[in-house]
């Protein structure tokens, strides 16, 4: 498994994440991994009111990743974002990706 800093995934302890959150997705950048699962309604909801509110705008997509991470834990995703601060928008460029936000809907005259 993935190595971040001195936490290593075991199949133990992804078992019992399993167990806890249901449908669990990696996500890997940089050399980076984190765990993640499905954002709520309510999760994806307060994003949505996030992004349209300035002060919280820019801080939005690291607010809806930072509530749906399992692993690792919250302080060592904090210390990955004070190494790699840019992996927030990427991983939570995927985060939107599995609530279905970047979906292409196809229009269809009839």
């Amino acid at each position: 498994m993935e190595n971040n800093k001195s936490t290593i995934l075991d199949e133990t302890t992804l078992e019992q994440l399993k167990r806890e959150h249901g449908e669990l997705t990696r996500l890997s950048a940089g050399g980076e991994s984190v765990i993640v699962r499905n954002p709520r309604r309510v999760e994806y909801e307060r994003f949505r009111k996030d992004t349209f509110d300035e002060k919280r705008r820019d801080k939005s997509v690291e607010t809806l990743l930072r509530s749906v991470i399992v692993w690792p834990s919250k302080e060592e995703f904090l210390e990955l974002l004070e190494r790699k601060p840019g992996l927030s928008e990427t991983f939570g460029g995927k985060v939107l990706e599995m609530v279905g936000a970047t979906e292409q809907a196809d229009v269809e005259k009839l």
